[in-house]
């Protein structure tokens, strides 16, 4: 998964990015909506320059990107109703808008919509509006992208478990049949594991940087343990390795206390291992029994057990 908003930033011009990295899997590309959000947690130098979905579609396009998450407008739980209707209306307009922009471009681009709701009302009227979508452009969504799911995740109290799970929910009873659901921003190691159980297709997960930007290494062989670099430091002393990863081996902690990336590079090995780990319990038919045990070992995910129509 590539994000079109850091290519721009950084080499301020696309390229096919398969071509250059000499990838042959699938790439799926992202909108870079939520960092051109200006809540978003990301140090800017620069002021935040606003693109429309015509413009980021071409970046996509640019990126050779196998499918393209549409610009949406993350729902605020603090904001009125009025202001989240507002903004689930933008990211379905710009829903509409790409889809017609593949079509006319003839482009191979599959158009991935990014759906938001908090609530069982909101995501029928959504789901509503992209089957009418649908069968007014004669195009089906294979994938359909979850968003806004974040800060009802961030909220570790009981009202925050139970709307995400309503939310999570809601999604499961009026998604099409035969349409995959890709989480944004799934979390943590464990947060992860907790979306495929809920019954996502695909994930994505930015955590791994974003805690290595505050200094967090995710611990190897653990779930979603993570601890600041400094106090790994007091624990095995300033020249210990802390595992076997590319990263690591080669790479001591007081090292990697001074540089974000060999932290980041360290938190993404121990994410890949995960989705290993995950993916192999989907083949030996392990995975609902194991990820259970470890959900209820957390406050936060036995809540959303506990409400009868989510347990498995």
């Amino acid at each position: 998964m590539i994000n079109p908003y850091y290519v721009r930033l950084k080499y301020h011009k696309m390229f096919n990015i398969a071509q250059k990295l000499h990838f042959k899997g699938t790439i799926f590309c992202d909108s870079g909506g939520f960092q051109l959000s200006t809540n978003s947690v990301l140090s800017r130098k620069n002021p935040v320059r606003k693109y429309t979905q015509d413009q980021v579609l071409e970046d996509q396009i640019g990126l050779g990107s196998d499918y393209a998450a549409t610009l949406d407008f993350p729902l605020d739980p603090r904001a009125s109703p009025r202001n989240n209707r507002a903004r689930i209306q933008r990211s379905l307009s710009n829903a509409e808008r790409a889809v017609s922009l593949v079509q006319a471009q003839k482009a191979s681009t599959i158009i991935v919509p990014v759906v938001h709701g908090y609530n069982r009302r909101m995501i029928r009227s959504v789901f509503k509006r992209v089957e009418k979508l649908e069968n007014e452009l004669s195009y089906n969504f294979p994938i359909i992208a979850v968003g806004s799911l974040v800060p009802l995740y961030a909220d570790r109290s009981n009202i925050g478990s139970l709307r995400l799970a309503h939310a999570f929910q809601a999604v499961l009873e009026f998604v099409p049949s035969g349409r995959a659901i890709h989480v944004m921003g799934a979390g943590s190691p464990l947060s992860m594991r907790f979306y495929y159980w809920l019954g996502a297709k695909s994930l994505d997960t930015r955590s791994w940087i974003t805690n290595a930007m505050f200094g967090k290494i995710v611990m190897p062989g653990r779930d979603s343990g993570r601890i600041h670099i400094s106090r790994l430091i007091q624990k095995f002393g300033p020249r210990a390795r802390l595992c076997k990863c590319p990263s690591c081996m080669d790479t001591t902690l007081v090292e990697m206390s001074k540089s974000r990336m060999k932290r980041a590079a360290h938190n993404a090995f121990a994410y890949l291992r995960e989705f290993k780990k995950i993916r192999r319990e989907f083949r030996e038919g392990t995975f609902e029994d194991s990820t259970l045990r470890l959900l209820k070992r957390r406050t936060f995910f036995r809540r959303i057990i506990r409400v009868g129509s989510l347990s498995k």
